[in-house]
This record gives structure tokens, sequence and C-alpha cells, in this order.
């Protein structure tokens, strides 16, 4: 982790201090002047300027507040000045969001790192030769580690822009990459908060969420943001499963498939591990055509939703990686494997052997769903997750997941315990003070490749 971190620190300075690759490519202003006319605020067009004439910036803000049109923007005028582009994000899903905002190709961070056919603008020898801008969305969710890769792979003079909302869950690995960056004065910078109306139900969703970043408890709007008071978890679970087999799909016409439940935790009544066991049951049941595989206490059937948790880069065309998401299609119990259809089309063999690399999807924590985006989501709230866990920022990642619809339901009290706890767990980091005050330990960084295909430090 110090190598990681120090690697990181002396990379971010060697980004910002570079000569711009782009710095005499156009007149930048006069260009955005053209392309986007006057559907910009003052923050945007800062934030599209700062990312075209600066090697190294951040654009940050919470819902509503435009960065989706900012990048389409962005990504637009660059591609029109023949600017070569290399869009990703931590997750598969977010970098498919990425990918219909811009109308430019996105794929994962750990894929342009480490592509399994060797097809990308990232050559380990010679990191992204050809690009000039890099753009990395939901950098929130950004650790150490990873960053480290990713800032490493870029050469000096490429424009590096992160884009992330700070008032999300830290990364699920070590470190707080976009917080600190924040801190540093020197690292250009533009946060958006003007909260733009939309045009759908969203209205509600991002009302809330600001609610909640504020400490107030959300108000229910008819048809867009419930709110259910149970105190019984069994209640609460029952209900739950009730709401996405039935009462959701008849209110909005729509499917189970497109309701994702969020849990705070695993344990416990109504969290993930019982919500999964219980959905999979009213969802899809067993049958006497349906073969079936049984695996460490789970089973598995042809239909069920599953995650994929680990990085597996030679799995399937273009690797899977932690976060991807699909459907069991079929398990072949004589030749010991089943296959997942992942959300981009591909499906994928898993021999039995490596199903310890698939959950059950039915109900993820919020943590798991960070850079995903579902058309409903539904929240159970118990006081049995604990104070570390029902935190604001847990709840405000929560509802923010919600492209239609919410449905918080459970305990008052674990909705208060969130929204007044914000005490978020201290990280113990190092690299503000490393890039601010340039007291970097000298570590050796020899580049080489490992068997894996995978960045690696001697």
């Amino acid at each position: 982790m110090h190598r990681a971190e120090a690697g990181l620190a002396t990379d971010i300075l060697r980004l910002n201090t570079a000569t711009s690759r782009l710095a005499d490519h156009a007149d930048w202003a006069h260009q955005l002047t053209r392309t986007a006319h006057d559907t910009l605020t003052a923050q945007q067009r800062q934030a599209i300027l700062t990312a075209l004439t600066r090697p190294l910036s951040i654009l940050t803000g919470g819902p509503g507040c435009g960065k989706t049109h900012t990048l389409h923007t962005l990504v637009t005028l660059a591609t029109t000045a023949h600017v070569t582009i290399a869009l990703a994000a931590p997750t598969g899903k977010a970098a498919h969001r990425l990918e219909e905002t811009t109308g430019h190709p996105a794929m994962t961070v750990h894929r342009l790192l480490s592509p399994a056919t060797g097809e990308s603008l990232f050559d380990h020898e010679t990191p992204l030769a050809g690009a000039e801008l890099v753009v990395i969305d939901e950098a929130s969710m950004l650790d150490v580690q990873l960053a480290s890769r990713l800032t490493a792979a870029v050469p000096s003079g490429c424009h590096l822009l992160l884009v992330g909302d700070t008032d999300q869950l830290p990364s699920v690995g070590p470190g707080r990459v976009l917080h600190d960056l924040l801190a540093v004065p020197a690292i250009p910078r533009t946060r958006l908060t003007q909260v733009f109306r939309q045009t759908d139900d969203s209205n509600a969703i991002v009302d809330n969420a600001h609610r909640i970043l504020r400490g107030l408890p959300p108000e229910a709007a008819p048809g867009v943001f419930g709110c259910h008071p149970m105190n019984d978890p069994e209640t609460i679970a029952a209900h739950v499963v009730d709401l996405v087999a039935t009462r959701i799909p008849r209110h909005f016409g729509t499917t189970p498939e497109n309701i994702q439940v969020l849990c705070p935790s695993r344990r416990h009544t109504a969290g993930t591990l019982d919500l999964n066991h219980r959905l999979q049951a009213r969802l899809n049941p067993p049958a006497p055509d349906k073969p079936e595989h049984h695996h460490e206490g789970r089973t598995f059937r042809p239909g069920d939703r599953v995650l994929q948790i680990r990085n597996q880069p030679h799995r399937g065309t273009n690797g899977v990686f932690n976060g991807a998401t699909g459907t069991i299609t079929t398990i072949d119990t004589d030749n010991h494997h089943l296959t997942v259809t992942h959300h981009n089309g591909e499906a994928v063999p898993y021999p039995f052997t490596d199903l310890d690399e698939l959950m059950h999807a039915y109900a993820l924590t919020v943590h798991r769903s960070q850079g995903s985006e579902y058309p409903y989501v539904v929240i159970p709230m118990t006081t049995s997750a604990g104070q570390q866990l029902l935190q604001r920022n847990l709840l405000y990642t929560a509802v923010t997941r919600a492209r239609h619809g919410v449905v918080l339901i459970g305990q008052p009290d674990a909705v208060h315990r969130a929204l007044a706890n914000t005490n978020i767990r201290h990280r113990h980091t190092a690299l503000e003070h490393r890039i601010t005050h340039q007291a970097i330990v000298a570590v050796p960084r020899r580049r080489t490749a490992s068997s894996t295909g995978q960045l690696a430090w001697d």
C-alpha cells in the first residue's frame, strides 16, 4: 500500500505539471461556444475548458447537477476536434452508462489496463501512447492501488479528467483517492452545484437525495418515492419480496428484473443473504424440468440473477470483472459447468469449481451497487445493520442508484440513525500530504507484466 500511494503521488505530480498535448490543438473557448451554444452553465463551461486546457482536473457534483450533459458536451467537442479519447469507469455498468451518455466507446478501468485481447490504447511498454484525453467516471470508487496503476499508465501531457461524487460511499478497497485529490489546492477542479429540474419522474429522487445530504428525512412522492415505516424485520423482509414480485411490477407495468433490492448489510433478517434466499424462492423456484447445482450452501438455477465478485481478465472474450452482473442461462450437470449471460450479451461458461466467483444478485449491498443504476430500487432499513453501516452517505448512495422510483421500507429509527450518522470511519491515508509537500519516499517503480497481463511493480 505504501508503494502504491507513493507511486500515485509521484504520478499525480507528474501529470499535473506536464506540458499539455492539447495546448495548441484548438481555440477551445471558441469551439465550445460553437458546439454548445447556450446549453451550458458557467460551471459546466468551466469544467469543459479546464479538462481541455489542464492536463489533470476533477469534475464533481451531486445528482441532477449536470455532470452527464457536461461529459456529453466534452466528448462531442473533443471528438469534433479529432482528439484521441479513452473513456472508462471502475465497473461494467458504470462504463456502459458512460458509453450511453457520451456516444463514445467506454470500458472498465481494469480492462483498459489489462485487456484480455491486447486490443487497447494501453500498452504496458508505452502507456497510452496515442491517447490525448482520458476520462474516468465514478472516480469515487477508485482505491489507491487501482488509481496508482491507472495514473502510471497515463503518459505526461495526456489529459486526465476524474469525474465523481464525493458524497457517495468511498471505494471498497483502501484509500479515499478522490477525496484526497480534492484536498490538494494545486489540482484544478470544478464542482457543479446548480440542480436542474428534470423532464421525468427523477425530480423526487434528486430532491430527496439532497434532503438526505442535509440530514433531513426523505419525503414521499406518489409514484416515485415511497416511504413505508415498519418495525418487525420479518414483516419488512416479507413485504420486500411482495414489492419486487407483485406490487411494483403491477403498479408500474414493469418486471422484477428491473427492480433491485439494496441493503445496508449482508447478515440478519432483511439483509442480502436472507433476501436473496427469499427472492430466489419466490421469483425462480425449483421445478422438475429445471436443472440446479448446489455449491457451498447456495443453489444455482437457470434464470438466477448473479454478480461477479472477482476480477478475471481471461474469462470470456474480454474478461469478466468485479461488479459485472448477468443471468444464469444454462446448467450442464453432465459436463459440470453453467453459463452466465452478462449484461453485454456475452454468454460466459463457469466450471462448477469456480462458482466462488458468483453470488446471487436479487439483493445487493449498497456498497456492491456503486457505479450502477437501476430503474427501480427497494431499500430495506433495519437497526440490525449496525451503526458502522447506517450512515448518511450509504442512504444517499442507495437512493441515487434509482432512475424512476424508490421504495424506502423499514424501521424509522434505522433511517433516523443513518441520517444523523456522519461520523464516517476514518481512513488513514497520506496521499494529500505526499502531493502537497512533495515528501514522497523514493521507491523502485519498474514496470513488468505478470503472467496474467496485470501491471506489476518490482
